[in-house]
């Protein structure tokens, strides 16, 4: 310490250590160093349960947010389904009964009307019916010339029938429903249903 004026002024010097002065130093006590543990790998069974928990909560959420659209989707096919399958039916129908002679048609019985007995202008006999073998099916038999054949042409029809037109007897007005099932759920929303009415075909009037 150095004296300068009336003021004193306190300095300290840096001292230098030497190897002997070093090791007289004590070293940190083990009290005084920290805790440190090492984190073991893996999970213990109640953070695993608590993860499935979270997880299934989570599931459960985007099930239910996203059953609507799910739902929407499906019904959207099963639309353009039944409307593509009862487009082609009316024309592969419409195409053989507009060759089929007037004269020689024949309906089953009421209430259904659900069969219909034609010869063709080509000489061929043919039969339209609903069946229930396979269930909700429409087929078309051709009864002559041999061999005999049968085809089915729709399914998912609940309900087929044939009218006679009253003002014009070449016409003919077919009516079909049919019921695509969306779901298992067994819910009155989980079918999607056509009615397509008085579908006109206009047979040869001879």
């Amino acid at each position: 310490m150095c004296w300068k004026g009336t003021r004193a002024t306190k300095v300290y010097w840096p001292v230098l250590l030497g190897p002997k002065e070093a090791n007289r130093i004590p070293s940190l006590s083990p009290h005084l160093k920290p805790n440190i543990k090492r984190s073991k790998t893996g999970f213990t069974l109640l953070e695993m349960i608590t993860t499935v928990a979270i997880a299934a909560a989570v599931l459960l959420v985007l099930i239910k947010l996203f059953a609507p659209a799910m739902t929407f989707f499906q019904r959207t096919q099963i639309r353009q389904v039944a409307q593509r399958d009862s487009r082609m039916f009316m024309d592969e129908v419409r195409s053989l009964m507009s060759k089929g002679k007037v004269s020689t048609l024949t309906l089953s019985a009421p209430p259904q009307y659900s069969q219909a007995d034609f010869s063709t202008i080509d000489g061929g006999a043919y039969r339209i019916y609903w069946s229930s073998s396979p269930a909700n099916t429409v087929h078309i038999q051709r009864l002559s010339p041999a061999p005999v054949t049968d085809k089915v042409v729709a399914t998912h029809v609940t309900q087929l029938s044939f009218a006679l037109n009253l003002d014009d007897p070449t016409i003919i007005q077919v009516t079909f429903d049919t019921v695509f099932q969306i779901n298992g759920s067994g819910r009155p929303d989980s079918f999607y249903k056509t009615h397509l009415e008085n579908q006109t075909i206009v047979m040869d009037p001879s």
